[in-house]
């Protein structure tokens, strides 16, 4: 990975080639190193479980759901520029290089059936995951 070549271009602002698909395939998430996802706001981070499903670097904005999709097992960043997500990339990627990075071989994966069933034992059976209070 040329580190200071693609730091320089996140710095700058500059636009990296970046490959956008209507959904994730398996050749695809293999192709990458690793799963960076910037957003702000998300209701379901889908790629982060398909990333994790190939065991791919999380990198993620640090955002509650994100947190509760990847738990511990991600590599979060809280910055506003360019410049501040090169320093955090920076960081990635010298805990990847030494194998230190958070690994998403850990983050509990479940199938559309499974969801289904848990979304269904919510409506049926009021088994809900966690009940928010307005107080």
């Amino acid at each position: 990975m040329n580190k200071d070549k693609y730091l320089s271009i996140v710095a700058k602002g500059e636009s990296l080639t970046v490959d956008f698909k209507q959904s994730f395939d398996k050749e695809a998430i293999e192709s990458i190193t690793v799963f960076v996802m910037a957003s702000f706001a998300e209701g379901f981070g889908l790629g982060i479980v398909e990333s994790a499903k190939y065991n791919k670097p999380l990198v993620l904005r640090d955002i509650p759901v994100f947190r509760e999709i990847a738990e511990n097992n991600a590599y979060y960043f809280d910055c506003l520029t360019g410049d501040d997500l090169a320093v955090d990339l920076n960081y990635w990627i010298d805990l990847y290089e030494s194998g230190k990075e958070p690994k998403s071989d850990k983050l509990k994966t479940i199938t559309w059936k499974e969801s289904c069933d848990q979304l269904m034992d919510v409506i049926l059976n009021n088994k809900w995951y966690k009940i928010l209070n307005n107080d």
